[in-house]
């Protein structure tokens, strides 16, 4: 949601500069509202894909179920679209596909294949079975119906949407769930690693995209000058929290309600300068708006900094961003 990474009038100009503005998402956000056409996504464990780490480690995921209705990943839809425009040099049919696609396209993705074994990678002649077979319990589930539906195929992945197909131990990069007999799940990690506490057996899944060099160019040769507080003004920076900075913990009840209430973070001296307390109203300004927030402080803030929770309607100016503080009310003589 752009909205949420930028000013609000910002990326509203943004959007109406466009004639057309087509949205593909799995929830509905301000960004999907201001499109013109809105299509439905698969979400994060509707599809497969690859994600990069910090160590540059190109690691793949799967999809735990099939998505239903017309939600479908975002490459199917915009190969849906290629489709449509006759755009021809775009062939991808799946997951595979894309992938070759972008290590031939960008230099830095040439390993991308080798983050796990392709779709068509078999054990005994077997696709690997997602589901254990303690899952065979569930025609109880539905024991009033007499048929039960063929699981979907799964064109981009060496795995199955049932317990039907291998069972055994498969390469690192592959392991569906974690269970062994007479482990629980988490416990029975031991018996998936090299050695306790060591590797996985086979080695870690993902294949490095960056290597480090023997010898490399000296990238920073200075050390940047310390901050400097100014005598009249505030260096405001956004402060990021595990739950409510980003979309969907915010529509999640339970996961929301653990959302930091808003505040505007201070250090010791700042507070000071302003006297301040804790919880006492700060008046914010930056790019001729105003926000009223209660000063929180925080520790190991630099003086001469201001820190406003990443959250919905808190930030009024792309931060970080210069701003102006002062107490909303004086304190009584």
């Amino acid at each position: 949601d752009i909205f949420m990474r930028m000013e609000r009038e910002d990326a509203k100009d943004f959007l109406d500069s466009f004639s057309n503005v087509i949205v593909i998402d799995h929830i509905i956000t301000d960004t999907v509202k201001a499109a013109h056409v809105a299509l439905p996504g698969a979400a994060f464990a509707e599809s497969t894909g690859t994600l990069v780490s910090f160590e540059g480690r190109a690691q793949r995921f799967f999809q735990v179920y099939a998505p239903e209705d017309e939600r479908q990943p975002s490459w199917r839809w915009l190969k849906d679209m290629t489709d449509a425009a006759r755009v021809k040099r775009v062939k991808w049919e799946k997951l595979d596909d894309v992938t070759a696609a972008a290590a031939s396209a960008i230099p830095a993705f040439e390993k991308l294949a080798q983050a796990a074994p392709s779709a068509g990678f078999r054990l005994a002649g077997q696709k690997i079975a997602r589901q254990t077979l303690r899952r065979s319990g569930r025609t109880a589930v539905r024991s009033e119906e007499i048929y039960e539906p063929k699981p979907p195929d799964d064109i981009d992945t060496p795995f199955t949407f049932s317990m039907e197909g291998f069972q055994g131990q498969p390469p690192s990069a592959l392991v569906p769930r974690l269970w062994s007999p007479g482990w629980n799940s988490v416990q029975s990690i031991t018996k998936y690693q090299a050695s306790v506490g060591g590797p996985l057996r086979g080695g870690d899944p993902g294949v490095r995209l960056i290597e480090p060099k023997a010898s490399a160019a000296t990238f920073f040769r200075a050390a940047p000058m310390p901050f400097k507080a100014r005598k009249y003004g505030w260096l405001l920076v956004p402060m990021h929290h595990l739950f409510g900075s980003e979309e969907l913990s915010l529509l999640s009840a339970p996961l929301a309600g653990l959302t930091a209430r808003p505040f505007v973070g201070l250090s010791k001296e700042d507070a000071e300068r302003l006297d301040a307390e804790e919880g006492e109203e700060i008046i914010v300004r930056s790019g001729g708006k105003e926000l009223s927030l209660p000063a929180t402080i925080v520790n190991g803030l630099v003086q001469g900094v201001a820190a406003l929770p990443h959250l919905p309607g808190i930030s009024i100016v792309t931060l970080p961003a210069w701003g102006v503080l002062a107490r909303a009310k004086k304190k009584a003589a």
